[in-house]
């Protein structure tokens, strides 16, 4: 009576076996991020949880800063130049917690600057003071 061998006697079975799983776990690798990649992007986002990013930003009270919701994306778009830190938007992510992921950061070159000091009232440019704010109107004393 005669057995016959049913297993490879060489590893290249093996072989194949380890470099068919290690080309499925690479493909996955790679289209795996772009995925979640887009689902975070078409999320969209509470005006309460906007507001509460928006306060966040404004308590991390960093210099060169601005924001603003994109209403498009449902975001909250914070424009920080080029004098704002990598840890300084590390800062602002902290302080937004699990409203993070409503923040999107664009940087822009060069710095920015405020014109007029805050609680300012608006005014034209003969220094005459905004009519909404002379008094005298609807709802004004």
């Amino acid at each position: 009576m005669r057995i016959t061998r049913t297993i490879p006697r060489t590893a290249s079975g093996h072989r194949r076996l380890v470099a068919l799983s290690t080309g499925l776990a690479a493909a996955a690798a790679l289209l795996l991020p772009t995925a979640a990649a887009g689902a975070e992007e078409a999320r969209t986002y509470s005006a309460d949880r906007l507001a509460a990013a928006g306060e966040a930003v404004l308590g991390a009270d960093v210099a060169g800063t601005a924001w603003h919701v994109d209403e498009a994306t449902g975001t909250l778009v914070v424009v920080a130049d080029s004098t704002v830190t990598t840890a300084e938007l590390a800062r602002i992510e902290r302080r937004a917690g699990r409203n993070a992921g409503a923040l999107r950061v664009e940087r822009t070159p060069g710095t920015l600057s405020t014109l007029i000091s805050g609680g300012a009232p608006p005014s034209t440019s003969d220094l005459g003071q905004c009519s909404a704010l002379q008094g005298g109107g609807e709802g004004h004393p």
